[in-house]
């Protein structure tokens, strides 16, 4: 059976990132939060961009969206598939009994404790 993921995490490797993700995810969420803060001025931007404006009030709205993406792609280039961003979840390719599976984890637990697979997603969960 071909498999769908290159990477497959075993559970000590997945647990060993989520310190990493966490510290990951804060930044994201400050960033938005940030720009949320923002949303009044995120209105001028957008509507100033499209008369090819903007200026250092769009540079700070794109530079922040190039910063979640940047940490958005760390993530996945390591093969972990983000899921939700708001709510900090994940999942990592997992081999479960030969069967590639996602071990899954969002922010808020200690350590990953379900798994599903790859079709069922959040709602699929099953204890580890």
């Amino acid at each position: 059976m071909k498999k769908q993921f290159k990477k497959h995490f075993t559970l000590a490797e997945a647990n060993s990132l989520l310190p990493t993700l966490a510290k990951m995810f804060e930044q994201v969420h400050t960033i938005q939060d940030e720009l949320e803060e923002r949303s009044a001025e995120r209105k001028e931007v957008l509507d100033a961009a499209k008369g090819n404006g903007g200026g250092k009030k769009a540079d700070y709205h794109f530079a922040q969206n190039q910063k979640i993406q940047k940490l958005l792609d760390q993530v996945e280039e390591k093969g972990i598939v983000v899921k939700d961003v708001e709510r900090g979840l994940v999942d990592f390719p997992h081999l479960l009994g030969g069967r590639e599976v996602f071990l899954c984890w969002m922010i808020g637990e200690k350590e990953i404790g379900y798994w599903h697979d790859l079709e069922s997603g959040f709602e699929g969960r099953q204890p580890l």
